[in-house]
């Protein structure tokens, strides 16, 4: 395929991007509006959970337990992502130079993240 091949498939891949994005925010406007007309006025098993879990009494502890750690671990599993793609970082960026020695480097940090001069900060 020649360049102007590409470059029409890839203006009519953006062409589809442009239209799909606005139409998804549409339809789920569209079904959380149906969501909600559905359940008003009606007693739901939704609210039936709501109540456990915001109940003031009881011994109802145990969802925020739950959400705590998960959240535990989540920030546990961010930090060591990125001590890993430091720990790598650098023998990439090796085994690039190798690949082309003329090749700039993108002046990432070293644990992917962007550089703040980048972002204008």
């Amino acid at each position: 395929m020649d360049d102007k091949g590409l470059h029409l498939v890839f203006l009519t891949v953006r062409a589809i991007e442009a239209v799909a994005k606005p139409a998804m925010y549409v339809l789920l406007a569209r079904y959380a509006y149906f969501s909600i007309e559905a359940l008003a006025g009606k007693k739901t098993d939704a609210s039936f959970v709501l109540n456990y879990i915001f109940a003031s009494g009881g011994d109802h502890w145990l969802p925020w337990v739950v959400s705590f750690f998960a959240m535990l671990y989540g920030s546990a599993q961010h930090v060591l992502r990125k001590r890993k793609t430091a720990y790598f970082s650098k023998r990439i960026s090796d085994l690039e130079l190798r690949i082309d020695p003329s090749r700039t480097s993108s002046e990432l940090l070293p644990t992917g993240e962007t550089n703040p001069k980048d972002r204008g900060l």
